[in-house]
């Protein structure tokens, strides 16, 4: 798969994930969420809802056997289209419009919690699935979320772990429940146990550390955005969950440093269980 093409930047809103507009902190949680999507889809059928700008399905093209993107936004799939030259749908998320049984993985990042019904949603995941299809998909923790925030307008069913493993657990079996962007990290702890010497040394410290594990800071351009998509398959460093804020993580069910995301990644049961 070669270079995209350059067209005109979609604005951003807030309600998708643009490359080259969005907030560095944005930037980073999705872009490390695909990388480890990709990860886990290898080689697979992938369908990819709510693919907004197209820069994760892009990602995800250059692992997968075959991909689609869908997204409810007509103009968001005329823009990936353009960009991406790959085969995106308009399509809305409790009525996918592709046939059962037809992809290996689904993945889907931030969508459920834009969906005012978040049941039919996972039902129709699980029914364009094939027998031990695989999903990965995310939402905010609604305990953790909005702490010190305005509420997100573009949101409609935040759930805490209890409730999105309730939607999720009839239809998938749960094999992975991962957390992303914990208000306590490694880096933190070093920060702090350096900073019994000198703050100053602290934090200096934690930026060179940072500077190694992330791809791109709040004075990256367009160009070296887009050059991180590019290389979103292949992010992950060994041990780099360790010291990248953004990366994707088990996490016990302590209510003392919950994730501000829930990641779960799940297969297809044979059965509906109720």
């Amino acid at each position: 798969m070669g270079s995209f093409n350059e067209v005109n930047v979609m604005e951003y809103t807030g309600e998708r994930m643009v490359p080259e507009g969005a907030d560095v902190t944005t930037y980073l949680e999705h872009v490390f969420r695909y990388a480890f999507a990709c990860k886990n889809v290898r080689n697979r059928k992938v369908l990819d809802i709510a693919s907004g700008e197209g820069y994760g399905t892009y990602a995800l093209s250059k692992v997968a056997s075959g991909v689609i993107g869908i997204d409810v936004s007509a103009e968001a799939v005329a823009h990936a289209k353009s960009k991406y030259g790959l085969d995106f749908r308009v399509g809305n998320a409790e009525r996918i419009p592709l046939e059962s049984g037809s992809f290996d993985a689904v993945v889907s990042f931030e969508t459920v919690e834009h969906v005012p019904n978040p049941r039919l949603f996972i039902e129709e995941i699980y029914r364009v699935l094939r027998p031990g299809g695989m999903v990965v998909i995310s939402t905010p923790n609604k305990e953790v979320y909005h702490h010190g925030v305005t509420p997100n307008p573009y949101h409609c069913s935040e759930m805490t772990r209890v409730e999105f493993l309730k939607v999720m657990q009839p239809y998938f079996q749960v094999c992975q429940l991962l957390g992303q962007t914990f208000p306590h990290s490694a880096l933190d702890c070093l920060q702090k146990a350096v900073g019994m010497v000198s703050d100053r040394l602290g934090y200096y410290i934690r930026r060179k550390i940072e500077m190694s594990f992330l791809p791109v800071n709040s004075r990256s351009g367009e160009i070296e955005r887009n050059r991180v998509v590019e290389k979103i398959p292949t992010l992950s460093a060994p041990l780099g969950w360790l010291w990248n804020p953004f990366a994707l993580r088990k996490f016990g069910l302590s209510q003392k440093n919950q994730p501000r995301y829930f990641i779960v990644v799940a297969v297809k049961r044979k059965n509906c269980v109720w």
